[in-house]
């Protein structure tokens, strides 16, 4: 896969300084440089004598508008053995939660339209295309946050012991009639955020604050819990028990 970088919308120049630029270019005396032009995913190797990468798109017949993207300064000057790359900008429909967005980008996938957008997104969200998917001109991408999901977990459970007295043993002797073996249990919860920002935190302290109504934890400061030792084992009991903790 062939990485471009990072790629700049700069402002595009008016049609006349396009046409004045190739004259310029046509009746240069400035030797020519060999330059690697990739366009729209083309690549291609051009000699020229544009002073810069401006030029040099308009010596190719390009138009750049300002939402297209470059990666260089368009009025830096170009040196020989240099690679420009050039993607314009297409229209593509964003739908945000049911809001529709029309716009213009060169991103090169939709995850990139999406990040260009400012639109935040997670594995639980549903996204069409998927994010992997090259951006087309005319492309409808759909993002819908997911607020609210289940998911299942397994916990480890010891076997199960069952004691039983025998009168053919003598005192303090114990016979293991069959080992057991530990199993899985399968618990499910419902996980909900209120926002898409400090979700995760906010989940962190409500577990430490049940933790503290349990007598496992306890605040030192505000926002910063301290953890019992014996946190440990009694979670696990509780677990074998099959209680849950939310």
């Amino acid at each position: 896969m062939l990485s471009l970088g990072l790629l700049i919308p700069f402002g595009a120049p008016t049609a006349a300084q396009r046409v004045a630029q190739i004259a310029v270019n046509l009746t240069s005396t400035v030797p020519a440089k060999h330059v690697t032009l990739i366009h729209d995913g083309l690549s291609e190797l051009v000699e020229t004598r544009a002073s810069d990468a401006e030029a040099l798109l308009a010596e190719r017949g390009l138009d750049r508008t300002p939402e297209d993207a470059l990666n260089v300064d368009p009025s830096r000057p170009l040196a020989d053995g240099e690679t420009v790359v050039f993607q314009a900008a297409v229209p593509v429909t964003v739908i945000v939660d049911g809001q529709l967005h029309a716009v213009r980008s060169p991103a090169s996938s939709v995850a990139a339209l999406l990040a260009a957008q400012g639109v935040g997104w997670d594995a639980h969200d549903r996204v069409s295309p998927s994010p992997s998917t090259p951006l087309a001109s005319g492309q409808i991408v759909s993002v819908a946050h997911v607020e609210r999901w289940t998911e299942t977990v397994h916990v480890r459970v010891a076997a199960p012991l069952v004691r039983r007295y025998a009168f053919n043993l003598k005192p303090g002797m114990v016979k293991v009639l069959a080992p057991g073996r530990p199993g899985l249990k399968e618990l499910r919860y419902v996980v909900s955020r209120a926002g898409r920002r400090g979700t995760r935190r906010a989940l962190l302290i409500a577990r430490a604050r049940r933790l503290e109504s349990m007598g496992l934890a306890t605040e030192v400061e505000v926002g910063r819990w301290s953890i019992f030792a014996q946190a440990e084992p009694t979670l696990r009991e509780l677990g074998e028990r099959g209680d849950i903790i939310k």
